[in-house]
């Protein structure tokens, strides 16, 4: 009896014990990655709204892939890398899995490899040079399946897969990919069924208000794919409920981004450049030109083309402040010759003047300009 109670005490202990172990794990693994459960949850109601698309040839035409972070594919010997400026280059093999595990890559790096900017640039330019063979197709599913094994491991999952930077890219190349294959390879049934899933997942993420993140361009970004969605959806359930929250947030959006004076608010000077291609992009888009809030974005917009002009130099020359670096206006906004001073509301200030054949231009940068994004200490500065 004595030895029966020591053995049944020992296995009530050992299953105590695993349990509290097991619990403690699951623990460890929620409190470190706060966003795990809130991920799984997406991917078990990303199916929630069917999805239907629209022919290949009105994706093809629709989507604009808008690869910002310049990830490239490449292949050395019929080998594909991940190429990033500033980094190694990694393989692209589907038994490399160290590629995938957790905090391996840079987060700017992980960022471009999961947005598969560089995927939509390869399919695309591929598509044009009528080199679209069955093997470089293979090469793309390949790689494709890689990057979605992380989906279907919520275990292992790189959260940056949820990141608005992400999914704002990612959703285009899965949609043009996705159509292309629906229309030339239907027999590939597993890969059609994880994209579809994967564009479920992305589009149920934007469509989330608490993803939207209306305080930095990522917003701009969400609100431009989610526009060309609307253009490609076919079921008009679904693509009447884009429009409805598109059309909400960008109206909500604008005064914050665009000041009175056409004033760009976010403190990083490269970064007015890329929203007002971001808004102009938006405005150029069928599904959506004809809402209240794209019309108004369009008055706004000449309004921050003459904000740049003015603040730039005579030359061009934009002058970078907050993470961002100098660079020049693009051609197709008019610089202005004339000698002038200015005061905006995002707290610059400046004058631009020529004398003798010389050009002069100075340009006060307060340090408290709401929302400050993008802002550094040394900002607080006078450039000449």
């Amino acid at each position: 009896m004595g030895n029966n109670s020591k053995q049944t005490a020992s296995k009530i202990r050992f299953v105590v014990y695993s349990a509290l172990f097991f619990f403690a794990f699951v623990y460890s693994a929620w409190y470190t990655d706060d966003v795990y459960l809130n991920n799984l949850k997406k991917i078990n109601y990303a199916s929630r709204d069917k999805i239907q698309l629209m022919d290949f040839e009105t994706i093809l035409s629709t989507i604009h892939p808008d690869n910002a972070l310049k990830a490239k594919l490449i292949f050395i010997n019929n080998q594909s890398y991940f190429h990033f400026d500033g980094f190694e280059d990694e393989i692209l093999l589907k038994g490399n899995r160290n590629l995938l595990k957790r905090n391996k890559l840079h987060p700017s790096q992980s960022l471009a490899l999961f947005s598969m900017g560089f995927l939509s640039d390869f399919f695309l330019s591929s598509l044009d040079s009528n080199s679209l063979s069955l093997s470089v197709v293979n090469n793309i599913c390949d790689i494709y399946m890689l990057l979605y094994s992380k989906i279907n491991n919520p275990i292992s999952l790189n959260t940056i897969i949820f990141n608005d930077h992400v999914v704002s890219e990612r959703i285009q190349f899965v949609t043009l990919f996705l159509s292309y294959m629906e229309k030339f390879h239907p027999e590939k049934i597993k890969l059609i069924k994880a994209l579809y899933k994967d564009l479920s997942i992305c589009l149920n993420f934007m469509l989330d208000d608490e993803h939207f993140t209306w305080q930095t361009n990522h917003g701009i970004m969400q609100l431009r794919s989610m526009a060309q969605m609307a253009g490609v959806i076919d079921n008009s359930f679904l693509r009447n409920k884009i429009l409805r929250n598109f059309d909400k947030r960008l109206t909500d959006i604008i005064p914050y981004f665009i000041g009175m004076d056409g004033a760009v608010y976010e403190s990083a000077s490269g970064y007015w450049m890329y929203i007002f291609s971001q808004f102009e992009k938006i405005t150029n888009i069928d599904a959506v030109k004809n809402l209240g809030s794209v019309i108004e974005l369009k008055d706004k917009l000449l309004q921050v083309e003459n904000f740049i002009n003015t603040v730039s130099s005579n030359d061009g020359f934009l002058q970078g402040m907050g993470d961002s670096y100098s660079c020049y206006i693009n051609s197709n906004l008019l610089m202005s010759k004339n000698n002038r001073y200015f005061l905006y509301s995002n707290g610059l200030a400046g004058a631009t003047w020529s004398q003798n054949s010389l050009d002069y231009n100075v340009l006060f940068a307060s340090l408290y300009t709401p929302p400050n994004i993008h802002k550094l200490p040394e900002d607080l500065s006078l450039y000449l």
